[in-house]
Order: C-alpha cells, then structure tokens, then sequence
C-alpha cells in the first residue's frame, strides 16, 4: 500500500498579479508538454483533480486531509490531486510537486515522503516543472 503524499509549497501573495490565471485555454496542453519535457515519464499523464471546493486552510489555498492542511497529494488511486482557488495560474499551485511524485512512482516505484531525492532539488523536476509552466504563462 503506498502512502499519501503531501505536497508543501511557498507561494507568494494570492493578491500579485502576476499570479491570477489567465484564460485556461492552453493549460492541459501545457501541462502534457510539462510531462514529457520536464519529468521524463513514459506513458500517459496521470488523472489531474482539482480541488476547488473545501480550501479551509492556508488563507484558502489549502485543504484537509486525514487532519493536515494540505496544497496537494498524490493519491493511492494514481491521481494528483491539487488545490487550485479561483483565478490562481497552476504554476501557483502544489501541481509540479505533485506530478514529480507522480513521475517518480512510475519511473522507479519509489514515493519520496521526506523529499530528500534527485526529484526535489532546486535542479529537479519538481521545481522544472513549476518554472515551466510559469514561464509559459500558466
């Protein structure tokens, strides 16, 4: 049984525009591109669940699972889920961290909870793929 994984990401000020999602036109299409370019992961991209609603927790960028506050989780069935308030671009958001998880469960099995491995380095795809898609506009 894999654990849940729980993403904890710094984000500046909700209120900056620079982070107030544009048109979603694009986004899965960029996000696919994320998948292939940046985490290097055969097959297809894993289920994405946005979590919009229950966001009770970090000024309403969060929400509760099994009692913790948390932005994101890569889940027992294979989903990402990530807390996604209205209007914040998905470079805002745990999404990079958590199809790092995602990409490294299915490259090598492993789930990394204490974020110590090659994936969560300043040069990992956790943090590439955030870059990515805020450098794409997203």
């Amino acid at each position: 049984m894999r654990w849940m994984l729980f993403a904890l990401v710094v984000g500046c000020d909700p209120g900056d525009d620079w982070m107030t999602a544009p048109d979603p036109d694009g986004e899965a299409e960029a996000i696919a591109l994320a998948w292939s370019e940046i985490y290097e992961t055969p097959g297809p991209l894993p289920e994405i669940a946005w979590v919009t609603e229950g966001l009770v927790c970090r000024d309403g960028r969060g929400y509760m699972l099994d009692g913790e506050c948390t932005l994101g989780h890569f889940g027992e069935d294979d989903v990402v889920y990530v807390a996604r308030p209205a209007g914040l671009r998905i470079s805002r958001t745990a999404l990079a961290h958590e199809l790092a998880h995602a990409a490294q469960w299915m490259r090598e099995g492993v789930i990394d909870m204490h974020h110590q491995g090659a994936y969560f380095t300043p040069q990992g795809p956790a943090n590439r793929g955030g870059i990515y898609l805020a450098s794409a506009g997203y």
